[in-house]
């Protein structure tokens, strides 16, 4: 039987989330607010409101991290949303995104 959209937007998900652990294994830098390993978001466009005019500043392998350090679920932002930053981060581990 063939998966439904749902389904297929869960394993997509699924898969972003590990590529983002990846990419922390391969080229994470050391947070601005945590003592973990992080990728920075250095695009402007993709620095997603979050809450309270603090925006997307960093992303660990669980969590998103406003510009003052504070944690959220991935799923704070729209899934189009969250995905635009992983494609992003691809981008530019391979040198084709600023």
């Amino acid at each position: 039987m063939a998966k439904t959209f749902t389904e297929q937007l869960e394993e997509l998900e699924k898969q972003a989330k590990e590529k983002i652990v990846l990419l922390i294994n391969t080229s994470g830098e050391k947070s601005d607010f945590l003592s973990e390993h992080c990728l920075k978001i250095t695009n402007d466009d993709l620095m997603f409101n979050l809450q309270g005019g603090r925006y997307l500043k960093e992303i660990t392998r669980e969590h998103l991290v406003d510009n003052k350090g504070y944690l959220y679920n991935y799923n704070v932002l729209p899934i189009d949303n969250f995905l635009e930053v992983v494609d992003y981060l691809l981008k530019k581990e391979i040198g084709l995104a600023k």
